[in-house]
């Protein structure tokens, strides 16, 4: 009888001092794009981006020049006689912020809702009955985060206000 090989976690970005799953992104834009220009495109976008976003935006501080949010996602599974159905429940916070002519976003501390929620670190575990499971959510959270860091980094390009071409 053949042995199963196991299955191989996916490679996700870690913060080196916390140890916490990351994803970070730093852009430097044009530098006459002010900080209220960036966030005036990122507020374009997240409420593009999710469905309800006012449920999902904790603070806007036109001060600081700072978005903060905490929203959520469901990861899938399939069943035999390919059924989709749902596996886990993904919460995250982000903080965005903005200065003339650059802006970041970080998503960290992001959390498996539970019973007692536990941070998505506990399902690299390779010794965890339910591995493959675990590895599949992990890869799916991977997808999501990337696809809303493409989104918002496309999004980001884009003035938030028209340009009026001159009709003459």
């Amino acid at each position: 009888m053949a042995q199963k090989t196991p299955p191989t976690p996916p490679t996700l970005p870690t913060d080196t001092t916390t140890g916490l799953i990351t994803y970070s992104h730093k852009e430097e834009t044009e530098p006459t794009l002010t900080a209220k220009e960036l966030m005036a495109r990122a507020t374009k976008w997240y409420k593009k981006f999710y469905p309800n976003p006012t449920a999902v935006i904790t603070k806007v501080d036109t001060v600081n020049m700072e978005i903060d949010g905490k929203a959520m996602f469901w990861t899938y599974k399939m069943l035999k006689g390919d059924i989709k159905a749902t596996n886990l429940q993904i919460r995250y916070p982000f903080v965005m912020k903005f200065k003339q002519g650059k802006w970041k976003i970080e998503i960290t501390g992001i959390k498996v809702v539970a019973a007692s929620d536990f941070p998505l670190e506990k399902l690299l575990n390779p010794n965890d009955d339910n591995v493959v499971t675990n590895y599949s959510a992990l890869t799916a959270s991977d997808k999501y985060f990337n696809d809303l860091l493409d989104s918002l980094r496309a999004a980001m390009k884009i003035p938030s206000v028209e340009q009026k071409k001159d009709d003459w």
